[in-house]
Formats: structure tokens, sequence, C-alpha cells
């Protein structure tokens, strides 16, 4: 499952991030949950996997660098409009528009390649907010 997640074209997306959830959890101790209040069909793997690694950075990120003990990924579509958040409780990123590390610069190329945006909020102390928006009807 390293570089290619299989499992997305098998499982889709919400389950792929149900499941990378339970093994976030389970790995390090902390909760890590995914709210997806209604099924949201992504055909596209390409987009598919996009998602996903943005999901596992913003994950991997408010673990190692925000210490963040919980931590919520929601999918939701608002007439064809989806969005995926993770939002965290962690120490937050102190300049948001000076962040440049390896991982913001490459969920910053995935979001381009599939046509989203990908927005960054963070207060220092407060937790860190990544949201990224795309249009499904591109799909």
């Amino acid at each position: 499952r390293g570089l290619c997640p299989v499992h997305l074209t098998s499982l889709g997306l919400e389950a792929s991030l149900e499941e990378l959830a339970a093994s976030t959890s389970a790995i390090f101790n902390i909760t890590c949950i995914l709210r997806c209040p209604r099924h949201i069909p992504i055909r596209d793997n390409s987009l598919a996997t996009h998602l996903y690694y943005i999901a596992k950075e913003s994950i991997h990120n408010a673990i190692e660098h925000g210490k963040s003990s919980k931590i919520v990924m929601e999918l939701l579509n608002n007439r064809g409009t989806v969005s995926l958040s993770i939002l965290d409780n962690g120490g937050g990123i102190r300049d948001t528009a000076k962040a440049v590390g390896i991982g913001l610069r490459i969920m910053e190329y995935r979001a381009r390649m599939i046509g989203a945006i990908l927005r960054i909020e963070s207060e220092p102390g407060g937790g860190t907010l990544v949201t990224c928006t795309f249009n499904l009807m591109k799909d």
C-alpha cells in the first residue's frame, strides 16, 4: 500500500480514509475519526489517490509537528463542491504564509494536480485546519 494505494480502487475513498483514521488511532494512541454524513462517489482513482495522500500528510504533520491528540477528518459534498478537511488540536503553525516544508509543498502540488484549492489555517497553540476543495462535476 506504500506508493500506490490499490485499496482505494476496491474500497473507495471513504473506506480508505476510515481505515487511515482507525490505523492512526491504533498506532499513535490518539483520537482520529472520519465524518462523512453521506456517500460521495468519487470514480476517478487519481483524484481519490491525491485526496488520500493530502489527508495522510496532514495527519502526519498534526502528529509529528503539532503533537496533536485529536484529529477529525471531514468529507462533505455541497451541491457538487466537495471538501476534505483535516482539523487537529495540536500546536498550530506559527506563520502559514512562511510554512515551506516539503510535505506542505507536496500537498499543494497534489491539490493543483486535481484542480483543487488547498487552504491551511492555523493559530499558534490553536491547532491547524487543512481544507482541500474541488468541484466534483469535473470528475
